[in-house]
């Protein structure tokens, strides 16, 4: 039985990162509001198309399909961490990000044209993953927040995962004489496996901590909601208002109520509103009634 090819299973690599770029698409469409799909979108597409490069190892220069892919690969990486650190609230380390970059990036630099070694760009690139997980691992902890995600858990333990098992790559590059990514080995096509099961593994974990993030998200909204409505329901319930046609005499100014009675127009509104008076006289009552008063007080 003929064993799996290497170029194969990059191959299918680069059909499921399309898949998964495009279903990250569909997700941060339908929640525009948070940014960090979106990054994710953007590192699954980046590592389709760097996959496509090493899928063309040995057909275009290596500094395209060793240098600018592995790098390209890292970066995408580097752009799903944002995201991470977008969604959950906090400042994307921006620098630290480009400090791994050109740390990988002058590693397969070195490895690749000034001391040629197929491990040493295992181990650089190994060595990158390994950072960038940590540091995003590091981001979701503590875990002793209220209420405790579960999906936070299993977006933790896929990136334990995928640190250790690089670090296990770091410790078999000694023990194995592999020369190129695509040779036929059993550790070449291992880890050319489990790299885009772990890639979409993380990508499921990272949907489910924004799904859930979400959820949690527009309870709060609706909660807080609720609870105004409740207020504006309980202050239109206080207030007390007059309205349609009210029978008044033309003469007395009394008011007739439903039981047909006569009010005074100060009792009416007491007993309907939440109105309260306070008595004075107008300057024309004043004159009709006081104004021989008047104006003999302005006489003296």
């Amino acid at each position: 039985m003929p064993s799996l090819d290497p170029r194969t299973v990059i191959l299918v690599s680069m059909v499921i990162y399309v898949l998964l770029a495009m279903a990250m698409v569909l997700f941060s469409a339908s929640l525009k509001h948070q940014r960090g799909p979106g990054y994710w979108a953007l590192g699954t597409s980046g590592w389709a198309l760097f996959s496509l490069l090493l899928f063309l190892r040995d057909i275009l220069p290596d500094w395209l399909t060793i240098v600018v892919a592995n790098q390209g690969l890292v970066m995408s990486l580097c752009l799903v961490a944002q995201g991470l650190a977008l969604l959950l609230g906090q400042r994307p380390p921006l620098a630290f990000h480009l400090a791994v970059s050109v740390a990988n990036l002058a590693g397969f630099l070195y490895f690749t044209y000034m001391l040629p070694s197929f491990s040493g760009r295992v181990v650089v690139f190994s060595l990158a993953i390994i950072v960038l997980g940590a540091e995003m691992a590091r981001r979701l902890l503590p875990l002793r927040q209220k209420p405790n995600d579960p999906t936070r858990l299993l977006v933790l333990f896929t990136l334990i995962t995928c640190m250790a098992a690089f670090s296990l790559r770091i410790a078999l590059t000694s023990l194995d004489a592999c020369q190129g990514l695509l040779q036929d080995r059993v550790i070449n096509v291992v880890f050319l496996v489990f790299f885009p099961m772990s890639v979409v593994a993380l990508n499921f974990s990272l949907l489910g901590l924004a799904a859930s993030r979400f959820a949690r998200q527009k309870d709060e909204v609706n909660a807080t909601l609720a609870e105004t409505n409740g207020q504006l329901q309980e202050a239109l319930d206080n207030v007390r208002t007059l309205s349609g046609l009210l029978p008044i005499c033309s003469h007395c100014k009394k008011i007739r109520d439903d039981q047909g009675y006569w009010q005074q127009i100060e009792g009416y509104l007491r007993e309907h509103t939440d109105a309260d008076f306070t008595h004075g006289i107008c300057p024309a009552c004043a004159q009709e009634l006081y104004g021989d008063y008047i104006k003999s007080r302005k006489a003296g």
